[in-house]
């Protein structure tokens, strides 16, 4: 038998599936996010779909991270049936059906033979076979020794990812910048996120308590894909709480629908505390988020080097370019008692994306060639951003 063996209409309904149309794309938009667009492994280009005890799983892997999403489902077997089916089929599918969606599994009369997989859109049916088999599905590497647990909503977990997210790195030469740093606070045993590309810095803490392993000490980097799938797999507003295993070489995260397994990154984090600098108000400037878009936006088109935000607290102006052309708007800049008016600056598309996250945020230093502390409106947010030359 081969792909372009005909098709037998002598098959008998094994197990079958009525999904929920709204579930069923967020499912295939989910899995489309894990199966990698380029791989030489055929199986990785799969889904493996179980139907069986009330529910449908979908589970997809790239062999660094596999994620599970479970809908519930009006399904017509006592058992559990695996097949596997081609991650784009389910995409193209998922687009184009019109109402609940239903997954059959049929048994062919001969043996030896692939079973045939249904999936109907009620108004459309597509029909192929189950070439690969489900017990192909490739094993995620799990390791052995926990090393922390913890319960968070899903609202939490965003809550970190969104204020993190832009300082991760993407140099791959410092690989293990290239995601969010979790441990414990060092005044606690409350969870900390840190993230650094070493222009920029993050530190959110949490009120979420990390339950210890005896004899084991949480230090867990988590990797950018996983960050953004994260994101994508929480609902903004779900109480559900979220069980996270942390594991000495991968993470697990398990939730009223998701299940997430993907492996940490091999390093050592820097000791990002070192370029934390001391408290100090003598330069002080509240900047808007908003004010800074409209200031990219008009050097988007500049012929002059627009990527450094110049402040200067003489003139009370945010400065972009030099004396051959360039853009000023009004910013109230303070300074200490006697201290001459400094002119400092920053890569405009840190500020940028700093007021992306923190709307409104006040910057703080001690002069101009010194780190600077920035707080939004999240009091146990804090970011340290590195001045540039001008």
């Amino acid at each position: 038998m081969n792909a372009q063996s005909k098709i037998s209409a002598d098959t008998h309904q094994i197990a079958s599936a009525h999904i929920p149309l709204a579930e069923f794309r967020r499912a295939a938009r989910l899995m489309a996010q894990v199966v990698p667009r380029w791989n030489v492994i055929p199986v990785l280009g799969y889904v493996r779909v179980t139907i069986g005890h009330g529910r449908v799983s979908l589970c997809a892997t790239d062999l660094d991270i596999e994620l599970t999403v479970n809908i519930d489902a009006d399904v017509a077997f006592e058992g559990e049936a695996a097949v596997m089916i081609r991650a784009a089929t389910l995409a193209s599918f998922a687009a184009a059906a019109r109402s609940v969606v239903k997954i059959s599994v049929h048994a062919p009369a001969v043996e030896d033979t692939p079973s045939m997989i249904l999936m109907d859109g009620g108004d459309m049916v597509v029909r192929q076979r189950a070439l690969i088999p489900a017990g192909d599905f490739p094993q995620f590497s799990a390791s052995t020794v926990k090393t922390a647990t913890w319960t968070q909503t899903p609202d939490e977990l965003r809550r970190m990812i969104h204020l993190c997210r832009h300082c991760i790195s993407a140099e791959e030469t410092r690989y293990y910048l290239n995601g969010i740093y979790l441990h414990a606070r060092p005044d606690g045993s409350t969870l900390r996120a840190v993230a650094t590309d070493g222009h920029r810095l993050a530190v959110v803490d949490t009120d979420t308590q990390i339950g210890a392993i005896p004899g084991q000490t949480l230090s867990a980097i988590i990797p950018k894909q996983l960050v953004d799938l994260l994101k994508q797999v929480t609902r903004p507003g779900d109480n559900a709480p979220l069980r996270v295993t942390m594991w000495e070489r991968h993470v697990h995260i398990h939730g009223l629908d998701i299940e997430v397994s993907a492996k940490l990154i091999d390093g050592r984090y820097p000791e990002y505390s070192r370029v934390i600098p001391a408290a100090s108000d003598a330069i002080c400037c509240t900047i808007s988020g908003a004010e800074l878009t409209r200031l990219q936006r008009a050097a988007a088109g500049a012929d002059y080097d627009a990527h450094i935000a110049r402040l200067d607290a003489s003139k009370g102006m945010i400065c972009i370019g030099n004396q051959d052309g360039g853009i000023e708007m009004p910013i109230g800049i303070k300074c200490k008692d006697g201290m001459a008016p400094p002119v400092f600056g920053f890569n405009l598309r840190y500020l940028a994306e700093q007021g992306r996250v923190t709307p409104t945020f006040t910057v703080k230093g001690a002069s101009p060639r010194d780190p600077f502390i920035i707080h939004g409106d999240d009091p146990d947010a804090m970011f340290v951003l590195m001045p540039a030359r001008v």
